[in-house]
């Protein structure tokens, strides 16, 4: 059977390739975080657009995912990251989370993934694809962010 090209990086890709990955993401979003407030933070974009804030929320929702999958600890309950889950706001209460919480939450997840992805045994097939999609699902999102900070008249971060 003829892996597709995302199958064979996926199978080749190494411990220390998913931390850069996600090295280079948690960079990044720290650039484009900076110089939001709380207000700012949770402007909405556009009719359909959710706030930088609810992306924010929705990011560390699946850092904890991917804290989960490593073994970690449950640093973000679920109860309470509950409507960051999916496309949009899914419950009043995912604007709950004060903004500096979110953007703590953001850093402390990233601080156990770390660690954990540098001594993780990744030989499940499963698992790797999980972390790789993740990574790119977290890329997708800090560029989301990038381009939020140009929508609210905010300076470019790169």
């Amino acid at each position: 059977m003829t892996k597709t090209i995302k199958e064979a990086i996926v199978a080749d890709v190494s411990n220390e390739v998913l931390a850069g990955v996600f090295g280079t993401n948690d960079y990044l979003l720290n650039r484009a975080l900076a110089g939001f407030d709380e207000e700012g933070a949770r402007r909405r974009l556009g009719e359909s657009a959710n706030p930088v804030s609810w992306i924010v929320g929705h990011i560390a929702y699946w850092k904890q995912e991917i804290l989960t999958l490593l073994g970690g600890p449950d640093v973000w309950p679920v109860a309470d990251r509950a409507g960051y889950r999916g496309v949009t706001r899914d419950a009043p209460a995912s604007d709950e989370t004060p903004w500096a919480e979110l953007v703590r939450l953001v850093g402390t997840l990233q601080q156990e993934i770390t660690p954990r992805l540098a001594e993780a045994s990744l030989g499940d097939a499963a698992q790797r694809k999980s972390l790789w999609e993740l990574a790119s699902h977290e890329g997708y999102h800090v560029g989301q962010i990038g381009i939020g900070r140009r929508l609210l008249g905010m300076e470019p971060t790169l």
